[in-house]
């Protein structure tokens, strides 16, 4: 099984590829990253893996959003699809790919930050008497040195891509939460209507609940450090 989901995903991403600027147009808008996805969906809908993969892929090309991925898959719509493992592994997978986007830049402004630092201590070491020829080499060292507008650049970039993670959070974890006050209230229902609901539904119900509450403890523990910086926000779901 492997070896033959492996074949469909090389036959699949090259011709992903070869159609990545009709996708790249398709998905300008929020309601074509949508339709991507749903298309992704009813066409591999027998396929889980391949669509993890090509949501991952198009994600990783900037086709489709993390917001829109994770509005599309906490979406009533598919809620025969909640209690299912590769759902979840999709809405994850998007979170680490946002963290990851945070990381890089992190570590882009921190080597801008050392790089400025080391060259202004190299230049204060520099003795009045140094040749001329050293004086070109560090001129030309110096040259590269990133300035102040480069660093605030940088900064701004890592503010904003914090501030999409952080909405991106509590959009996750506010959705997954109204998933649970929704099948709260049919629990619910069901139990007052005991004449008409019979108890394999109840526990049906009762099982995609424990789901949800697993889920959501899971990405609480995973992003738990995301979650401790909006807790303010995280208390008021």
């Amino acid at each position: 099984r492997d070896i033959g989901v492996t074949g469909v995903q090389t036959c699949a991403l090259p011709i992903l590829n070869s159609f990545m600027n009709v996708f790249m147009w398709l998905g300008k808008t929020e309601m074509g990253k949508n339709y991507i996805l749903w298309t992704i969906f009813e066409v591999w809908r027998d396929h889980k893996q391949m669509i993890i993969c090509l949501v991952d892929k198009m994600l990783s090309c900037c086709v489709l959003t993390p917001n829109s991925v994770i509005e599309w898959a906490l979406n009533p719509q598919l809620a025969s699809e909640l209690s299912r493992a590769w759902l979840w592994r999709i809405i994850s997978n998007t979170l680490r790919k946002m963290r990851k986007h945070v990381f890089k830049i992190e570590n882009e402004l921190f080597d801008i930050r050392e790089r400025a630092l080391l060259l202004k201590n190299e230049n204060k070491n520099v003795s009045d008497n140094i040749e001329d020829n050293e004086n070109d080499m560090l001129g030309i060292y110096d040259a590269h040195a990133p300035d102040n507008e480069e660093i605030e650049k940088c900064q701004k970039k890592l503010n904003q891509a914090r501030d999409q993670q952080k909405k991106l959070i509590l959009q996750t974890f506010q959705k997954v939460c109204n998933l649970i006050l929704h099948q709260l209230k049919k629990i619910k229902v069901l139990k007052e209507n005991k004449n008409t609901a019979a108890k394999y539904e109840i526990d049906n119900e009762d099982l995609l609940l424990d789901i949800f509450r697993q889920r959501i403890t899971a990405l609480l523990l995973e992003f738990r450090e995301n979650a401790h910086e909006n807790s303010m926000y995280l208390e008021k779901l």
